[in-house]
């Protein structure tokens, strides 16, 4: 790639130059004629240019020229205010930096060059994350143009969206040299998470036989997934903090001070906002944490992403099946509460429909049974709370005791969610339940795939 830098300060215009070795091959000017040759005969890629060339806007008409052939021109200037920011928009800009910050800019956009012109995203959005949503793609290839360890990632979004999988392509992206140290603050009950995370000396607490390293200290020079940070309990937050600020910490039981220097991803499908507000979460931490910021809308607000997933699944099924269009728009129109994890399993079973050919009824009729449609839990159209004992002995008998319990258990959390907002720790709050006695029964799908 050929970049054309047209500047008249020797010093700055070398000092790109250098800059950008990496990239590709630079080409100085240094005056308006110098620039106009450049533009016209050297087939450069793209245009770095001073608007105000030799004390004058001649560089907006080399920005004027570069849109005519199709070069992309990134304007520079020391004068931010808002006149000279439009003119250099208007005259075909596609980038606008500030000469104090340009080398830190610069080394974002080409970052993002090279990765378009790598096909990165193309696959990223095709194979590891899918989305067609034009407006989730911008966002994820700003926060991967932006991303750096020396910032920490922060994704939201509902639960079964694919936080873990962005999450987990962000650091094979960013420190691939290294294994990621993935925990669920969720899954672990409140009593061991400190040690899971912290680690401990034998005998700090009944049943430590021996020493244990702990999340922290085995992510150092490494990048540490906190997945589900919301559910943390404040005492450990404020640990948290303090290892975010010092990158010091103690064990569990212990008074030696230990270092880790690791670079964090986090991710909740709770509402940190509210959670602030409700004195649940700190606010100090929040901030430190979030950095970079993502939100990834639910698959249910996402029309096109959840029609290509439907047409991709049943092209790429093993055993090839075909929806009826009114199928088809029952899917369409579905809240999909579970977003990917749920519709890659409705599409699954299917997929294994006896004639091949899924009606509207077969939908439907899996939908309900599946347990997934949370506003009204369905076993073969009789809602829980109006099955007298007679029908809930033959369902036992024909799932099992166990896989019954299991389906009802199922179809408690999904619809205790939906009243919560689908808030996971509201939804434990209100049930009484352990975060580990959650998720179990929340990814326990055994009992459906028997219906």
């Amino acid at each position: 790639m050929k970049i054309g830098i047209i500047e008249d300060n020797d010093l700055l215009a070398k000092s790109l130059s250098k800059f950008l070795t990496g990239y590709g091959e630079c080409i100085i000017a240094s005056n308006y004629l110098e620039g106009l040759k450049l533009i016209n005969q050297q087939e450069v890629t793209l245009c770095l240019v001073d608007i105000h060339l030799n004390y004058n806007f001649a560089g907006l008409e080399l920005i004027r020229k570069c849109k005519q052939l199709n070069i992309q021109a990134i304007a520079m200037s020391g004068d931010n205010s808002e006149d000279v920011v439009e003119k250099a928009y208007l005259a075909g800009g596609v980038h606008f930096l500030n000469k104090d910050y340009i080398l830190d800019e610069l080394s974002s956009y080409f970052k993002n060059l090279q990765l378009e012109s790598k096909g990165y995203f193309t696959t990223l959005f095709s194979e590891k994350f899918f989305t067609t949503d034009q407006t989730l793609q911008k966002n994820i290839k700003q926060l991967f143009t932006v991303a750096s360890k020396e910032k920490s990632i922060f994704i939201s979004g509902p639960s079964g969206i694919g936080k873990t999988s962005l999450a987990l392509e962000l650091h094979q992206f960013l420190n691939p040299q290294s294994p990621i140290v993935h925990i669920n603050c969720a899954e672990i009950p409140e009593n061991l998470i400190e040690s899971e995370l912290f680690g401990h000396v034998k005998g700090a607490f009944t049943g430590a036989d021996k020493n244990y390293k702990g999340k922290i200290l085995t992510a150092h020079g490494s990048t540490l997934f906190l997945d589900e940070i919301g559910t943390l309990s404040l005492n450990l937050q404020s640990k948290l903090l303090k290892v975010l600020e010092t990158k010091t910490f103690n064990p569990v039981g212990s008074n030696e001070t230990l270092r880790s220097d690791f670079f964090l991803i986090s991710a909740t499908c709770d509402n940190l906002a509210k959670k602030i507000l409700k004195g649940l979460f700190r606010e100090d931490l929040y901030y430190r944490i979030v950095n970079l910021h993502l939100n990834i809308p639910p698959l249910a607000e996402r029309h096109a992403d959840l029609e290509a997933l439907i047409v991709t699944y049943t092209k790429q099924s093993p055993r090839r099946f075909y929806l009826k269009p009114e199928a088809k728009k029952i899917l369409l129109n579905y809240s999909w509460p579970g977003n990917y994890r749920e519709l890659k399993k409705i599409l699954f079973h299917l997929s294994q429909t006896k004639g091949g050919i899924v009606s509207s009824n077969e939908v439907q009729s899996l939908l309900e049974q599946s347990s997934v449609k949370a506003n009204n839990a369905n076993i073969n159209g009789n809602t829980i709370t109006n099955i007298n004992n007679d029908i809930l002995y033959e369902q036992a008998k024909k799932l099992g005791l166990k896989n019954f319990i299991s389906l009802i258990e199922q179809q408690i959390i999904l619809h205790s969610m939906k009243l919560n907002n689908y808030q996971v720790n509201e939804t434990i709050k209100t049930l009484k339940l352990s975060p580990s006695s959650f998720y179990r029964i929340y990814k326990d799908n055994s009992a459906l795939e028997q219906i």
